[in-house]
């Protein structure tokens, strides 16, 4: 997908991103909350018990039971979403990114304040929160749950702090059917232009850093897409428009298992993320999930069927965000109530490989031969990301279908050359059925390598992008002739997929790493939660994520 743009008047309060075609629609007014919180004005969380309480030495740090900070501490819960403290700051993103629970922050958070207290009283300090920004930071994140007292309350009593200072978009939410559990249940989507627009408002720093990137950068994208003939551009909308403030998008959707990873009944979540293409930063700034569903939660067929109606909504947002307006009626075409009335009209701102090798004994102890060769390739090649075991012929061999080896996309990245090894060596050179799968190991390493070499630049040398299609070209053909001829013999290997046709017509290899990410962030919104209030969770922590990582590049910037 490819056309968003931004309008360029950035000094501007109000100014906003727009289709390069928008010229003189009217400029963005932000949500009620969004823009009282711009214009200073303290604006109260909802309430929620167990707000942390006292003890009797930190009388500087009392929250009314209750209650909210009074309005004249505002700035202290905005140092909650980025407080001044090192251990503080890293206690946050940990827990953001799923890698820690609000129960453990809390308790080292706790751990730090009295080693402070002890370190400030061994040099004749009286340790209170107006002695130093780093204990008032660090009380703040130990005092959740009234001081772990009720471990129950920390998350929510974390996340009464931070969110009302988190500048990013509010999540969409709607009612959708669900099989398990079922009926209808609230779903949370960070929608697409939402997030553009308020990152362009918000966080200008972030959005030309992540997203739009430099006047000279677009040109050179929207020049190389005009002189070689691609076939996403091929009567494109864009094609004879003034593009020169349009930024180009990828969207990324993927499974990622999220529970017993690893064992049969693991458990999957299909989400979708979409980034700009001109975005050189690291992934946690440039790739922006944007809604989640967990497997077999699902109504499957049917109006109210639930992939169907979380595609229709990001296919809206699109849509939006193709337009430069902010919509006039919601996913379903009712017009929007109060969150979206004031604004309907305005412009916004701103491959697995299927393989079996057959050789004399049982198909363990073939198993355990190859995984013996791959522990050395491993080994001799330093291999940087690995398969931490193939013990067992289930990671291969399902009830269903076909073989296939299953992985993280770092295992399967990092596999094409120890395959090829162990291929190799154990084929046969005489027969053109093994010559063929050689040919198609060689075509998969020899795209890897390329993507590898080139990474970080907007788009490859005539020559070196030349090579992949070819090599591409190659190594479809060849699955394609193999495939059919083992399905001949009724055997289900070298099974052409939609990934395959995929391959070779997607031009934006990026997504992947952000995978990782939602998967520990899944797993840990996981616990307790099931469905679409898994999801929610995980979306709640996300913006706090992404609210700290923008605040980090403007202080740098």
């Amino acid at each position: 997908m490819a056309g968003s743009g931004f309008s360029g008047h950035q000094k501007k309060r109000h100014s906003s991103p727009a289709a390069a075609s928008s010229g003189g629609a009217k400029r963005l007014r932000g949500g009620i909350r969004q823009r009282l919180r711009a214009a200073g004005a303290y604006v109260p969380a909802s309430y929620e018990e167990g707000i942390a309480t006292t003890t009797d030495d930190d009388d500087d740090d009392f929250v009314p039971r209750g209650g909210e900070l009074p309005p004249s501490d505002a700035d202290t819960r905005t140092k909650a979403v980025s407080p001044n403290s090192r251990l503080g700051r890293k206690l946050l993103e940990l827990f953001c990114w799923g890698d820690m629970s609000p129960q453990l922050l809390q308790s080292l958070a706790e751990a730090a304040r009295q080693d402070i207290h002890s370190t400030l009283q061994e040099h004749g300090e009286e340790p209170t929160s107006s002695t130093s920004q780093c204990l008032r930071d660090i009380t703040q994140l130990a005092s959740i749950g009234s001081y772990g007292k009720f471990s129950n309350k920390c998350y929510s009593d974390l996340m009464r702090r931070v969110e009302p200072n988190i500048a990013v978009a509010e999540t969409y939410k709607t009612k959708l059917h669900f099989a398990n559990p079922a009926g209808e249940h609230t779903q949370e989507v960070l929608l697409p232009h939402e997030l553009f627009a308020s990152m362009f408002e918000h966080e200008n720093e972030a959005f030309f850093r992540n997203v739009a990137s430099d006047e000279g950068t677009r040109t050179k994208f929207w020049d190389r897409m005009r002189s070689h003939s691609h076939p996403a551009w091929e009567n494109h909308p864009l094609l004879h428009r003034n593009i020169k403030k349009a930024i180009p998008i990828s969207v990324h959707g993927d499974e990622v298992p999220i529970a017993g990873i690893g064992k049969q009944w693991s458990k999957k979540l299909v989400n979708v993320s979409w980034a700009s293409l001109l975005g050189k930063t690291e992934t946690k700034s440039t790739q922006f999930w944007s809604m989640g569903l967990v497997e077999k939660t699902d109504v499957k067929n049917g109006p109210y069927a639930t992939m169907r109606n979380l595609w229709k909504i990001l296919a809206w947002s699109f849509t939006a965000l193709w337009s430069g307006l902010w919509p006039l009626t919601d996913h379903e075409g009712n017009r929007l109530g109060l969150h979206g009335e004031e604004r309907c009209g305005d412009q916004m701102p701103g491959m697995l490989g299927l393989d079996e090798v057959m050789n004399e004994g049982s198909p363990e102890d073939n198993l355990a031969a190859c995984w013996r060769f791959i522990r050395e390739y491993y080994r001799m090649h330093q291999t940087a990301v690995r398969f931490r075991s193939m013990s067992r012929l289930t990671m291969f061999v399902r009830k269903t279908g076909g073989p296939k080896l299953r992985g993280k996309a770092g295992e399967l990245r990092y596999f094409g050359e120890v395959l090829l090894a162990l291929w190799t060596t154990y084929c046969s050179n005489e027969l053109e059925l093994h010559k063929k799968i050689t040919l198609l190991l060689k075509s998969n390493v020899f795209m890897e390598r390329k993507l590898t070499e080139t990474k970080g630049q907007t788009s490859m040398e005539d020559e070196d992008a030349d090579e992949l299609n070819q090599a591409c070209s190659d190594m479809l053909v060849l699955q394609s002739d193999l495939a059919r001829h083992f399905a001949e013999h009724g055997k289900l290997y070298f099974t052409l997929t939609s990934k395959a046709h995929q391959l070779q017509h997607v031009w934006a290899f990026v997504g992947e790493d952000l995978q990782q990410k939602v998967q520990r962030l899944a797993s840990m919104s996981l616990k307790g939660n099931v469905g679409p209030y898994a999801v929610n969770k995980m979306l709640r922590r996300y913006r706090l994520a992404l609210s700290m990582i923008w605040r980090d590049q403007r202080t740098n910037a």
